[in-house]
């Protein structure tokens, strides 16, 4: 069962950045002693470089700007539930397979997000929240090579 849920997550569009395929590795079921709460935002970089490794968004919710795409409800204590800063540190990565430089976040969202911000940063104890937050990753190693990976497939780890 778990390799069959583990497929569907592998197939899936990826919301973490739309028109775009990346490498992702993990433990799967092992993971779970390798697993640390960690302000994970903090170590967003700028940008993400082709083919460098990344750790990704990990957490059970959604990030901001999804939240509002989706429609949630307009409600601080729901946006404060289920909107999540990174802070857990998996043991799992991405490599990347394109330079992504985060784009301005939209107006419409910065406008609607501006009545909730200040309670949800207290919240979550953080300082701030920006295209950073939503649309890069904390930089685990940077790769030695410029090869094109895009159409690679990762299929597993042997420890």
């Amino acid at each position: 069962m778990y390799k069959f849920h583990h497929s569907i997550h592998y197939n899936e569009n990826v919301d973490f950045h739309k028109n775009k395929k990346n490498i992702f590795i993990g433990w799967g079921t092992k993971e779970g002693p390798l697993t640390e709460i960690f302000k994970c935002n903090d170590y967003y970089e700028k940008e993400i470089k082709k083919n460098n490794i990344y750790l990704p968004w990990a957490e059970l919710g959604k990030r901001p700007l999804v939240y509002w795409k989706n429609k949630e409800p307009n409600d601080q204590l729901r946006i404060n539930q289920l909107c999540r800063p990174h802070t857990t540190l998996r043991a799992s990565f991405f490599i990347s397979c394109e330079d992504i430089i985060p784009k301005v976040l939209d107006s419409e969202f910065i406008k609607w997000f501006a009545q909730y911000k200040k309670n949800w940063l207290t919240q979550h104890n953080i300082v701030k929240w920006d295209e950073i937050d939503e649309c890069s990753a904390a930089l685990l190693a940077i790769a030695n090579h410029k090869e094109d990976i895009t159409n690679l497939k990762f299929y597993k780890i042997l420890i």
